[in-house]
């Protein structure tokens, strides 16, 4: 296979970043050849490294897909889709995800920061959208996910906060959220 075939693979999967383990499974390659075709494809700027083990097609990749692909499955939540979503202001470089462990890694100039939820609740797909390669909390999941954890939720603009869904999804989670929802929802 030689490197346009390998593009074209990488085209067709409509990903723009790549674990190590990926490419291995999608080019079909063995583990001892892989690190010869990435560090070629890499010199002749056909892939960019992001990081150990980590590609991209493009060089200004997106940072919330390389989240999901870092660790998987897991989706942005917490104070980062807040801010993506326009609920809070203030801007961060940490990059929160829920996921089925606890990690944190630096790459680039984000700290991408996992934090754990129950299986049953992270593989709950209420109140996730699937945008561009990339799965995020809608304002109310991701609100519901910092109250689980005993987070405080960033939240400077309410209007954008759909408050039926807000007690419609808290349906999923313990009696303390709940209760946590109404007191939040109050001091407002």
């Amino acid at each position: 296979m030689n490197n346009a075939e390998r593009l074209a693979i990488l085209n067709k999967s409509n990903k723009t970043t790549f674990s190590a383990k990926s490419l291995i499974n999608l080019w079909g390659v063995k583990k001892e050849s892989f690190n010869v075709v990435v560090k070629r494809m890499v010199d002749k700027g056909l892939l960019f490294r992001i990081a150990r083990g980590y590609y991209s097609l493009k060089e200004d990749f997106n940072i919330y897909e390389l989240a999901n692909t870092v660790i998987t499955p897991s989706y942005i939540s917490f104070n980062c889709a807040l801010f993506y979503h326009g609920i809070s202001f203030q801007a961060n470089q940490e990059i929160e995800s829920a996921a089925l462990i606890n990690y944190k890694r630096k790459i680039a100039d984000y700290t991408l920061k996992y934090f754990v939820l129950k299986k049953e609740l992270l593989l709950n797909l209420e109140g996730i959208e699937f945008l561009e390669n990339f799965s995020i909390a809608t304002p109310e999941r991701a609100i519901l996910d910092c109250l689980y954890l005993g987070m405080h939720p960033n939240v400077d603009n309410l209007e954008k906060v759909n408050k039926l869904r807000l007690q419609n999804l808290s349906k999923y989670y313990p009696q303390l959220v709940k209760n946590k929802i109404q007191n939040f929802l109050n001091s407002f």
